[in-house]
């Protein structure tokens, strides 16, 4: 069960239209508008599939990204070097933490301002994604 819509301002219908987000009791939902007839998609659901998105790109980079990680905090140490390895490895648990929590101030600003966008169709099935691209800092 998730009350809030953790993607809220980011999710769009197949033609582009932003969708609305509700409340009803303690469960969140899309309305994406059928014609009229507006459908409810709970939102954890749809939410889900965008954090896979995400983690799909972590699986098998596990120690690369716990690498990363710990130079960009200058943590270096081991046990660091571990936490950060095991969050990564346990990513699923961590989503379902997050969903039960408001997201962070600023994040649908953040991410729509950097091009991120998700389509999804009547079903709550992601149809198309806008994912910017993270330069790799080579020349071409």
């Amino acid at each position: 069960m998730s009350n809030h819509a953790f993607f809220s301002g980011l999710v769009y219908d197949e033609l582009d239209n932003l969708l609305e987000t509700v409340t009803i009791g303690n469960e969140s939902f899309y309305i994406v508008d059928d014609y009229g007839f507006k459908r409810h998609i709970e939102s954890r659901e749809v939410d889900e599939k965008i954090f896979h998105l995400f983690t799909d790109q972590i699986d098998g980079n596990e120690e690369y990204l716990a690498n990363a990680a710990a130079n960009m905090t200058g943590k270096t140490d081991l046990f660091s070097m571990a936490m950060f390895k095991n969050q990564l490895l346990n990513i699923d648990k961590e989503i379902d933490s997050m969903l039960k929590q408001a997201p962070p101030p600023g994040l649908a600003e953040f991410l729509g301002m950097s091009g991120f966008k998700v389509n999804i169709d009547l079903h709550g099935n992601i149809t198309h994604v806008n994912m910017p691209a993270v330069a790799d800092g080579s020349d071409e």
